[in-house]
């Protein structure tokens, strides 16, 4: 009965660790400025770690959040496909991936020449984003849950053996006293 209490109690602490610390980040393009906006457990998650990254993992720029939980780069014509990579520490990393299409469609509206009387448009600033929710893939979920299930198993059966084995051990020494 222990045991289960035991389990039990183990399960809940882990289910509320892994939904304690949620990283969410998100970027935005605006004329040829790229930012990086993340929070961690709805505050800005100040001090964490980002890079951006090209199409072959080659680190472009790195920094650190500011207080706001903010950071901006000047982007540079890309071709292809740019990575942002927010860590905030063991187990809250978020990858944020911006298709080459949406950085080639800002570039392009932003190199626009096109008088304001025209195309008033022209004057507003181009803008582009995405985000991650902090929410983990309904993959990682399932095998994060059968994971937990398959241990709590492991335990329960492992207490229920020790169980059975003490009680053939003491029916085998009430045996050998007898005879």
């Amino acid at each position: 009965m222990k045991a289960r209490l035991i389990i039990a109690a183990l399960g809940v602490a882990l289910a509320a660790t892994l939904q304690a610390h949620r990283l969410s980040a998100r970027w935005e393009i605006s004329g040829n400025t790229l930012t990086v906006l993340a929070r961690a457990e709805d505050a800005p998650a100040a001090g964490a770690e980002v890079e951006l990254r090209d199409a072959a993992g080659t680190v472009l720029a790195s920094g650190v959040l500011d207080a706001a939980g903010r950071f901006e780069w000047p982007l540079a014509p890309a071709a292809g496909d740019l990575t942002v990579v927010v860590n905030a520490g063991p187990g809250h990393r978020r990858t944020l991936v911006i298709p080459a299409a949406q950085l080639q469609a800002t570039a392009a509206a932003a190199n626009e020449v096109a008088p304001a009387a025209t195309n008033p448009a022209a004057t507003a600033p181009v803008s582009r984003h995405g985000a991650s929710d902090g929410v983990e893939p309904l993959a990682v979920r399932v095998v994060l849950g059968l994971t937990f299930l398959l241990a709590a198993t492991a335990a329960w059966l492992g207490f229920q053996n020790r169980r059975r084995l003490a009680a053939l051990e003491q029916h085998l020494a009430s045996h050998e006293k007898r005879g």
